[in-house]
């Protein structure tokens, strides 16, 4: 699954990601082809005035571009650092199938996942705390597992077996759906940086010098 999402985002980067490269080596593309015409932007680039002031926004622009775009990219590519939720409901059927009752499983899975607020809660169950009460026994005000606790809740209060394998199934198909839709928006989201950091880098950058240079040319001669 995480290979899964992990393809979707690459997909989704390789052509904002390709274009991106192209247009950050099109100014300097710019500047070689101009100078091979006969143009001499280079000088009007580096005149100490408006060329120079032309070129750092030039440059400014590549900057910000680059930079937008790895924020993009790395805000896509966050994940929590808890457990997924789908897989903690793995380990409680695991947990049940291995024999273990509901609060055995709860402090097995906080040893398990690093999480003492579900040993609490298993605590709390065999203390003879109702199901609420022991949900909001944690002091740590981390939010809790509410798929597990609404999964677990009929096997607590009517003694049903807990049905874990149908949400873990569902939460799967929603997460690849959502990562999906990610993908899809990010390869939209890219296009403001391209659009308006580097296509604009490398007017300025590769096409304005070379056409002043040889309007100079034109108006000197």
């Amino acid at each position: 699954e995480a290979g899964r999402a992990e393809d979707s985002r690459r997909t989704a980067l390789s052509g904002p990601r390709s274009t991106a490269r192209l247009l950050a080596c099109l100014p300097p593309v710019g500047l070689v082809l101009g100078t091979a015409v006969g143009a001499r932007p280079q000088e009007v680039l580096l005149d100490g005035g408006w060329g120079t002031m032309l070129a750092g926004v030039g440059v400014a622009l590549m900057v910000a571009g680059h930079w937008g775009t790895a924020r993009l990219v790395a805000a896509a590519q966050l994940s929590g650092e808890r457990v997924d939720e789908a897989l903690v409901l793995d380990l409680a059927a695991a947990a049940f199938h291995a024999g273990a009752s509901i609060p055995d499983a709860l402090k097995a899975l906080g040893r398990a996942l690093g999480e003492e607020d579900l040993a609490v809660v298993g605590r709390a169950l065999l203390l003879g705390a109702d199901w609420e009460e022991a949900w909001e026994a944690p002091a740590t005000g981390a939010p809790p597992r509410q798929r597990l606790k609404e999964c677990l809740r009929p096997g607590w209060e009517d003694g049903a077996s807990p049905t874990l394998a149908g949400p873990a199934a569902c939460l799967r198909a929603g997460r690849q759906a959502r990562d999906d839709e990610a993908a899809e928006r990010l390869a939209v989201r890219l296009v403001l940086p391209l659009g308006l950091c580097h296509l604009p880098a490398f007017v300025v950058l590769g096409i304005v010098p070379v056409v002043a240079s040889v309007g100079l040319d034109l108006l000197s001669g």
